[in-house]
């Protein structure tokens, strides 16, 4: 219940993801932090191999990708009568907008978390003088 009541008061600034990712939501726990020179993002990812796992910046946007496709191989004589491991490809999309660089991406990925570093645009404000014709 509470984690909808975040999400929707988060929603459009400045991490939003896409509502039809449900089952993402609840497989890819995410926490997002922030300090004074970077962006940290934990994502929960029980089970999850590191090779079946895709990060992509896509202009403004971090797209997560992971898949599970554990077979549970059952030998002969065996039936399967209680399934709950998640299986399958899940993603999540933030939006970022413009408020990190690019080249400098970090990911690393131990105990099922997944944690980018997105390190933030540096602005420079230089000074401009203005002639009035």
């Amino acid at each position: 219940m509470y984690d909808n009541l975040l999400t929707n008061l988060f929603e459009g600034y400045p991490f939003t993801t896409s509502k039809n990712e449900l089952t993402s939501y609840e497989f890819m726990k995410t926490s997002i932090k922030e300090n004074k020179e970077s962006y940290v993002f934990e994502i929960e990812m029980p089970g999850i191999k590191k090779e079946n796992i895709a990060i992509d910046l896509d202009g403004e946007n971090l797209k997560v990708l992971a898949k599970n496709n554990d077979d549970f191989a059952l030998k002969e004589g065996e039936k399967l009568l209680l399934n709950e491991r998640t299986t399958g490809t899940f993603k999540r999309n933030f939006y970022l907008g413009r408020h990190f660089t690019h080249d400098q991406v970090e990911a690393s990925f131990e105990n099922g978390v997944l944690k980018i570093t997105l390190h933030k645009a540096k602005e420079e404000n230089t000074p401009t003088h203005v002639e009035i014709k």
